[in-house]
């Protein structure tokens, strides 16, 4: 059997059977005192064997679906720390993002620059399945984490590397963040009001989308190594991909319609109503999506002078009658509210959703229902929640609650996972390796 196979198969076999025995003492110490942690849970990535290099958002995220479906991930910081970590608002000494984005990871440091750093980052790889990172490409390769290197320690590595702009071309090794590349992709070119400035939007959406791509695509090569089709890879995402995959169909209706796509506001200009109106006490988002929502929609809010008009009786009529269409809704949502907008609407299949705050989505029964929302190890007596895995699976997975590693937490339990005794430990250490 394929080493990697094999591998894996005997790793997923432990971990069962030790989750099996964990169910009767759960809770057990962590190397920080104070600090309480939940033995990893059983999921379907349980066995595989993730190191996250990666700071800030996008890379992060990649390594906690991974943790999140149970997979064993190390957060490997440089001795000073995530950039993340620092940022606000703070939960109890750490940032809201770093707890969320690393919760269900163990943690430990490791400087890249000496060579007893070297050593461990040899020894570590040699023995996992996924690296992720968020080096520049000319970074990377000092530091000895360019992909030639990585399979050199570990021919069935699956190195996920995720950049601002890619791993080729002239700005390979320029840095980005998430406003950036909104800037760059177009994205904020068309957000916001039409006679208005360009917008960011309001979640980061090219570093999420960018994590959840990495993810996604790394396991498909986990899967293409699991059945022999492949052994080592390596899954080159970026910051500018996602941000042009966010903006496809904008792109194909401009190589199509030959149109550069404008700001509109809370709206699309290809589909008239379907955006924001202002109803007596609050905002309300309706959609007619086709010709039969129209009708649907006139019939059900009584408008029968736009509902009898030919002129409107197509999506290209309505694109064509925007501002007089949007007035008249405008003028008689406004006299209703949201509740009596959506209690009229929803039976006639309309799509009309109130325009929630966080707060109000946050409190909603179907947000409970779903189970969306997870404590935080060592919070669970607290208000405090974040977003949990999203997805709900058939089988009873639980919930890796983790919390979110201390810098350098777990370097110890790690490096003696590793067969390093205290002493080679202590002579690491010494030499710069943390």
């Amino acid at each position: 059997m394929d080493r990697a196979v094999s591998g894996f198969a005997a790793r997923r076999e432990k971990v069962v059977s030790q989750s099996s025995m964990n169910k009767a003492s759960p809770i057990h110490a962590a190397e920080s005192a104070g600090k309480v942690e939940t033995a990893a849970a059983f999921g379907p990535l349980a066995g595989v064997k993730v190191l996250d290099f990666s700071r800030v958002v996008a890379g992060p995220l990649c390594g906690l679906y991974f943790a999140d479906l149970g997979a064993e991930v190390i957060k490997i910081e440089a001795p000073g720390g995530d950039e993340n970590r620092r940022w606000e608002p703070a939960l109890a000494g750490t940032s809201a993002g770093f707890a969320y984005l690393n919760r269900g990871k163990r943690g430990m440091t490791l400087n890249l620059k000496t060579e007893a750093g070297q050593e461990v980052l040899r020894s570590l790889v040699a023995n996992a399945d996924v690296v992720i990172d968020s080096y520049l490409p000319a970074d990377a390769d000092v530091l000895g984490m360019s992909h030639s290197k990585l399979l050199a320690m570990n021919p069935e590595i699956i190195h996920v590397s995720v950049s601002a702009y890619g791993a080729i071309g002239p700005m390979r090794n320029h840095p980005g963040y998430d406003l950036l590349l909104q800037a760059f992709t177009g994205i904020m070119q068309m957000t916001g009001e039409a006679d208005g400035p360009p917008n960011r939007a309001g979640a980061s959406v090219v570093d999420l989308s960018t994590g959840m791509i990495a993810f996604g695509h790394a396991m498909s090569a986990l899967y293409a190594r699991a059945v022999g089709r492949a052994r080592g890879e390596h899954v080159q995402a970026s910051l500018l991909q996602s941000g042009l995959a966010l903006m496809s169909t904008h792109v194909a209706n401009l190589a199509i319609g030959g149109a550069e796509p404008k700001r509109q506001g809370s709206g699309l200009w290809n589909l008239v109503p379907y955006q924001a109106f202002q109803a007596a006490d609050g905002w309300v988002l309706i959609g007619v999506t086709n010709d039969g929502a129209w009708q649907r929609f006139c019939a059900a809010l009584e408008l029968d002078e736009l509902g009898g008009d030919p002129a409107y009786a197509t999506a290209r009529g309505r694109i064509d009658n925007r501002n007089v269409i949007v007035s008249t809704i405008q003028a008689l949502v406004g006299t209703r509210t949201v509740a009596d907008l959506v209690k009229i609407l929803e039976p006639a299949r309309v799509p009309v959703s109130p325009i929630n705050t966080l707060r109000d989505v946050l409190d909603h029964e179907q947000v409970r229902a779903v189970n969306a929302m997870v404590p935080i190890a060592g919070l669970e007596d607290s208000p405090v929640r974040v977003v949990g895995r999203p997805v709900t699976f058939s089988s009873a997975y639980e919930q890796p609650v983790r919390p979110p590693p201390e810098l350098g937490q777990h370097n110890s339990e790690i490096l003696g996972e590793l067969g390093l005794a205290p002493e080679e430990v202590r002579e690491l250490n010494a030499r710069g390796a943390f």
